[in-house]
């Protein structure tokens, strides 16, 4: 309801005691606005320095940035993306340190043995 300045849909009552945190509502929307704002200028930004998007009009670089970009945190070990699944997103190393491993193979553990490994750095 904050969100979208509409009444509320639904009636909380406490089962048991409880403590919830409020926003006020004014503060909340204009705290996710420049947050909107800032976002986007990154994520222009990002898009002016990638090559891939060099041939983009400066509309089109815009709508991409409104929307089809999202970040995506990865915790250090997890797997990003595994090699023969199938594509779901074409990622951009906006920050981070990541290793790139062809061919090799995955033991039991999770860690790739054999094969080629690459780390990349960004940031």
């Amino acid at each position: 309801a904050l969100l979208y300045n509409c009444p509320r849909t639904a009636t909380v009552i406490a089962k048991r005691n409880a403590v919830l945190w409020g926003f006020n509502g004014v503060v909340f929307r204009r705290v996710l606005k420049e947050h909107a704002q800032k976002s986007y200028a990154q994520n222009r930004k990002l898009l002016d320095h990638v090559s891939l998007f060099d041939g983009l009009s400066s509309s089109l670089k815009e709508r991409v940035g409104e929307l089809a970009l999202f970040n995506e945190w990865f915790e250090a070990g997890t797997r990003a993306v595994t090699a023969g699944e199938a594509p779901t997103a074409v990622y951009i190393v906006k920050s981070g340190t990541l290793s790139v491993m062809n061919g090799g193979d995955v033991d039991a553990s999770g860690r790739h043995v054999g094969g080629t490994r690459r780390v990349l750095s960004i940031g």
